[in-house]
């Protein structure tokens, strides 16, 4: 089935804006977050000046200002990201993208959010590889669980992007990495399942990650995430509609048994 984007945000604005002062592309609100988060130029997709990333203050996550779309949690989602490294190598870095996002706390300064949720991307290792992982934090930033796919190249012309899937249940996680901005290379890493479904009514925003400020901390182009076309529109003839996206769960009316055809011979009335 094709898939249908429900949120999507490439970043593009003019060089240094604030993301609380950024529209996002499609189906985010908004971002809010401590410290300062900002885009770091505009230009055509392959282009390195367009990103964003943290510099300095507090805050290592930054959130959604609103619940996206429901309809994403109660069935499989594929989240699709594109980072790039710091230009100061650091180990400490890592390019996380979130989601069974925490929405309750307050995000601000003396209050940072502490990104309870489920992370998924890489973590640096050495200049030039990371770890592909998905981490599970706790409320207060605890790591509560850590899967790893291993480790990839991400430095110099193997700059990755990726692609989560994420099953039904909430916890079978897919990863998939690819060369950034040509998506050659592909490599499916397999599956990895968490030990806990955290979605409930507090945890349908999603969220971006950096360890660390400065140079250093990783560069992000694209946050997408996608649904199948037709778990989001199930359209069908027999099923009218119950508005934008939603459709009524009906059936189609049983096929008569036979036509009626007494009191006619030869297409007449006898």
């Amino acid at each position: 089935m094709p898939l249908a984007v429900v949120a999507f945000d490439d970043f593009t604005d003019t060089f240094g804006q604030e993301l609380d002062l950024h529209t996002p592309d499609l189906g985010i609100a908004g971002w809010e977050y401590d410290g300062s988060w900002f885009t770091l130029g505009g230009g055509p997709p392959a282009d390195p000046t367009r990103t964003q990333r943290q510099s300095g203050g507090a805050g290592a996550f930054i959130r959604s200002t609103a619940d996206v779309t429901a309809v994403v949690f109660t069935g499989p989602f594929t989240i699709f990201g594109r980072a790039i490294k710091g230009a100061v190598d650091d180990t400490l870095a890592n390019g996380l993208f979130g989601f069974f996002i925490r929405g309750s706390g307050t995000v601000g300064p003396g209050n940072e959010y502490d990104g309870e949720g489920v992370w998924v991307g890489w973590q640096r290792t050495s200049a030039s590889f990371a770890d592909m992982v998905a981490i599970r934090r706790l409320a207060g930033g605890a790591i509560a669980e850590t899967l790893n796919w291993g480790s990839v190249a991400i430095g110099g012309a193997t700059q990755k992007q990726f692609t989560c899937n994420v099953a039904a249940d909430g916890v079978t996680l897919e990863m998939i990495v690819a060369d950034a901005f040509t998506g050659a290379s592909p490599t499916n890493l397999g599956f990895r399942v968490l030990s806990a479904d955290i979605r409930d009514a507090d945890h349908r925003r999603i969220g971006l990650s950096n360890a660390i400020v400065g140079s250093g901390v990783s560069d992000f182009y694209i946050y997408q995430l996608l649904q199948d076309a037709q778990l989001l529109n199930p359209w069908s003839e027999c099923d009218p509609c119950a508005g934008p996206t939603t459709w009524a769960d009906s059936s189609c009316p049983p096929e008569p048994a036979a036509a009626f055809d007494a009191g006619f011979e030869d297409g007449g009335f006898q």
